[in-house]
C-alpha cells in the first residue's frame, strides 16, 4: 500500500500551468471513453463544455510536455462558446478548462478501496507541503516542463513564486478534491490560476480530474467548487 501511495503522490502535478490550445468538435458526442487494462472508464464532457484534448497535434503536444513524463493526458475540455476563439488562434490563453490524466503506472492496475483512503489521507497530511513552491514536488514540475516544452520548441522559464491550499471541500468513497491558487513567473509574465484537484476513484481505478480559472475573480472559488462537483459526480455516475 505504501509503495501504491507513494507512486500516486510523485505523479500530481500541482503546478497549474499555463496551456494554449485549439480544437474542432462534433456537437454530437458529449464523453469519451477509455481503456484501463481490462476496465473501460467513461468521462463525461461538462455541461457547456467540449473536448480540445487530441483534436490537434500542436495542442496535444502542449498539453503533453507540460504533463508529469510518468502520467498520460486523457481529455481537457474548455467552454462551447470560447471554441471561435478558438479557431481564430491556438495562441491564446485558456481561461477556464478542465484536464484528466492516469499515472501510466496505476492506469492498468487495480486500486481497493482502502488504497484509495490511503492515498486521500496522505493529501489530507501533506497537501501543503507538496505545493510548497521551494519544495521538490514544484521544482521538478517546473524542471519537467521547462524541458517537456522545450522538446516542442516552446522554450519557457517556469517559477512558482507563492501557493496557497484553500482547503479540502469533496470526500467520499469515490472522489476526494482540493482547491489551491498559485502564482506563476512565466517567461515573464504573472500568472494567477485557481485550481481544483481530485482525485476520482471508481471501477476499481484511480486518475485525478484538474479544473482551472486563470486570473479568478472574487466569485471564481465558489463557482469552481460547484463545477468541479458537478463534473466529478457525472463522472461517477457514468462508471457505476
Amino acid at each position: 500500500m505504501a509503495d501504491l501511495t507513494k507512486t500516486a503522490m510523485q505523479k500530481l502535478p500541482f503546478l497549474a500551468l499555463l496551456i494554449l490550445a485549439c480544437a474542432l468538435f462534433s456537437s454530437a458526442q458529449t464523453s469519451g471513453t477509455y481503456q484501463f487494462g481490462d476496465r473501460q472508464i467513461t468521462i463525461p464532457w461538462p455541461d457547456g463544455f467540449t473536448s480540445v484534448y487530441g483534436r490537434f497535434p500542436q495542442v496535444t503536444k502542449r498539453f503533453n510536455a507540460t504533463e508529469d513524463p510518468g502520467n498520460t493526458v486523457l481529455a481537457a475540455h474548455v467552454p462551447e462558446d470560447f471554441v471561435e476563439k478558438l479557431q481564430g488562434s491556438e495562441n491564446i490563453d485558456l481561461d477556464f478548462y478542465t484536464k484528466v490524466s492516469v499515472a501510466k503506472s496505476l492506469r492498468s492496475t487495480p486500486v481497493t478501496l482502502e488504497h484509495y483512503k490511503e492515498v486521500v489521507h496522505d493529501l489530507e497530511k501533506n497537501f501543503e507541503a507538496y505545493m510548497n513552491p521551494d519544495g521538490e514536488l514544484v521544482k521538478q514540475v517546473e524542471k519537467n516542463s521547462e524541458k517537456g516544452l522545450a522538446g516542442i520548441g516552446k522554450k519557457t522559464r517556469i517559477d512558482t513564486t507563492s501557493t496557497k491550499s484553500l482547503g479540502f471541500f469533496q470526500k467520499n468513497e469515490h472522489v476526494f478534491s482540493a482547491m489551491s491558487v498559485n502564482d506563476a513567473n512565466i517567461s515573464g509574465r504573472m500568472v494567477t490560476t485557481l485550481m481544483t484537484l481530485s482525485v476520482v476513484y471508481v471501477k476499481q481505478r484511480l486518475f485525478y480530474v484538474y479544473v482551472y480559472k486563470m486570473f479568478p475573480d472574487d466569485s471564481a472559488q465558489k463557482d469552481l467548487v460547484t463545477f468541479t462537483r458537478r463534473f466529478t459526480a457525472g463522472i461517477v455516475a457514468a462508471n457505476k
